[in-house]
């Protein structure tokens, strides 16, 4: 398994309308891609003037994740740049799942 992980560093004020988007639209589009097949959206707990964001989105492969990056990434990066452009910044990293428990 492929985890996708996109960590979020935004300005508090921005917070709800940040929260919103990406339960109401951005997950959602990413998931309608067709090359995940679960996510998980999380906030950090204690954070000072920024509120930081974890998503970890889950793959079935490498191939699923070049289709992504390849095919729908830009177009969906570019939607979140329209509406927070300066507000945020992302960092990307993408994992291979060695074992889990939960």
């Amino acid at each position: 398994m492929i985890v996708y992980s996109v960590f979020i560093k935004l300005d508090k004020k921005y917070e709800s309308e940040w929260t919103n988007f990406m339960t109401e639209k951005h997950i959602g589009d990413v998931m309608n891609t067709g090359c995940f097949i679960g996510y998980e959206f999380l906030k950090e707990i204690e954070s000072d003037e920024t509120v930081n964001f974890r998503v970890d989105y889950y793959l079935t492969s490498q191939d699923k994740m070049n289709e992504y990056l390849t095919n729908h990434s830009p177009i969906l990066r570019q939607d979140v740049t329209a509406k927070f452009g300066g507000k945020f910044t992302a960092e990307r990293c993408i994992y291979s799942k060695i074992k889990s428990f939960i």
